[in-house]
């Protein structure tokens, strides 16, 4: 969380220098890994982990589904703002929990 937290500190102070559509993209990856760290944080055991194991599921899912692809498609934003060849950099998956 706490580096969450320095990225979006970060961020919103650099957030002016970047196009509308980078802007936009950048803050629908941060709505996304906000409501899944409070899914992830409220009502939790003495451990700090969540009592309903299905909502550590679901937000684990969200976080391996959709972040994922909405950093894909923000990834391609910037290397076209930049001039890289899109086919020139590729991201390894996320490692599987199966």
């Amino acid at each position: 969380m706490k580096a969450f937290n320095s990225f979006v500190d970060y961020y919103y102070e650099q957030a002016i220098w970047l196009d509308k559509d980078t802007t936009e993209s950048i803050n629908r990856i941060i709505q996304e890994l906000w409501a899944v760290s409070i899914d992830m944080t409220f009502d939790v055991d003495d451990n700090g982990f969540p009592r309903d194991r299905n909502a550590l599921k679901t937000a684990d899912k969200r976080v391996r589904e959709r972040i994922p692809e909405a950093r894909s498609k923000l990834d391609a934003r910037l290397r076209k703002l930049l001039g890289v060849d899109p086919e020139e950099l590729v991201l390894p998956p996320l490692p599987s929990q199966d």
